[in-house]
């Protein structure tokens, strides 16, 4: 069996964190979020599909304002405020 694996990238550190922990989380609240930096780290390591699952898709659109126009990325909002859920699913599952 493969066990799969996730990595965990901090927009407070933006870099890839080994672990979390009470304290993680009590600095992402206190400290900068440092999103575009933490794209940046992401793009120099590989390209990603990007996937906001909050409920404006407004971190979809950050996100793609911070790739560069040679980036293979893509960025994708699963829920939106138009209700066209379904719709972001079906152009989600048709690219993967």
């Amino acid at each position: 069996w493969n066990i799969p694996t996730s990595l965990w990238v901090s927009c407070g550190k933006a870099k890839v964190i080994d672990s979390l922990s009470g304290f993680s989380f009590w600095e992402i609240v206190r400290g900068p979020i440092r999103f575009q930096e933490t794209i940046e780290y992401m793009e120099r390591k590989a390209s990603f599909f990007y996937l906001d699952l909050g409920p404006t898709g407004t971190l979809a659109t950050l996100v793609k304002y911070n790739l560069k126009p040679t980036s293979i990325s893509q960025s994708f909002a699963l829920m939106t405020p138009y209700g066209s859920d379904v719709k972001s699913f079906e152009k989600l599952r048709k690219t993967l």
